[in-house]
């Protein structure tokens, strides 16, 4: 009897920017990997590990440095880059102008790795986001949120 195991990942979603920002990252995370290798070596030969504080820094920090590129080398693997063909509806990499009552807000559809709600890149899975996919200009809808409800119009898609 054969034991066959079959993986299927779902992409990762990303915008072009975003995309481009993780290759950035893992740059710098290369040449960084390097001078804590070389504070690694340069502690270790300090003598006696146990108590060598700069030997353990180093360490972890080396394994904080590697967890991360595994990361990236997943995000490179199964990364797909979605470009925004269709301006008439939202979808990742829209950015959407919604009016709530009479506030206008600007927001930035793009994947899960790439939200920031604080700059208002918010992922096409997060509450407000999922509500807006597919809508066009002029269309309303409805956002449930845990303490309430609200209605969003879609005022603009770039």
């Amino acid at each position: 009897m054969k034991n066959i195991m079959q993986t299927s990942h779902k992409p990762i979603i990303f915008t072009e920017e975003g995309f481009q920002k993780i290759l950035v990252q893992k740059e710098e995370l290369l040449k960084k990997r390097v001078e804590v290798l070389e504070r690694l070596v340069y502690a270790r030969s300090q003598g006696d590990l146990s108590e060598n504080g700069a030997y353990h820094s180093a360490k972890a920090e080396l394994t904080s440095v590697d967890r991360q590129l595994r990361q990236i080398k997943i995000f490179e693997r199964f990364g797909q880059i979605i470009s925004q063909n269709d301006k008439d509806r939202v979808d990742v990499g829209s950015t959407v102008a919604v009016k709530d009552g009479e506030t206008i807000t600007e927001y930035k559809i793009v994947g899960d790795f790439e939200s920031d709600p604080i700059n208002k890149k918010i992922s096409a899975n997060s509450p407000v986001g999922a509500a807006l996919m597919g809508k066009k200009v002029g269309e309303e809808c409805e956002v449930v949120l845990p303490e309430r409800k609200i209605i969003l119009k879609i005022v603009e898609i770039k």
